[in-house]
């Protein structure tokens, strides 16, 4: 049988804190990180339609959105169509 750790106080630390430069590098990439994106007002309350609908948090929708398209990216199913604009600069 396991031996259980005897706490000092409320607020001990219960996991060993023994890790190594590499574990904690591996733990904080697995780490969710917030981004922000800014919609217009009529695609937000698409999203919330939608996330409505399904019974999803917006939140729940835009983060399956998201690994959806990258998904689809990877797997080249998604083109991303880019102009170019050449402007010329002048001296006067």
């Amino acid at each position: 049988m396991a031996k259980k750790p005897t706490l000092k106080g409320l607020f001990d630390k219960t996991e060993s804190q023994a890790q190594t430069k590499e574990q904690i590098k591996s733990e904080m990439e697995k780490r969710r990180r917030p981004i922000g994106v800014y919609l217009r007002v009529a695609t937000r309350a698409e999203i919330d339609k939608i996330a409505a609908a399904e019974g999803l948090s917006r939140h729940a929708l835009l983060a399956y959105a998201v690994a959806y398209f990258v998904r689809q990216y990877k797997a080249g199913k998604v083109k991303i169509e880019t102009t170019k604009k050449t402007t010329l600069n002048l001296d006067v």
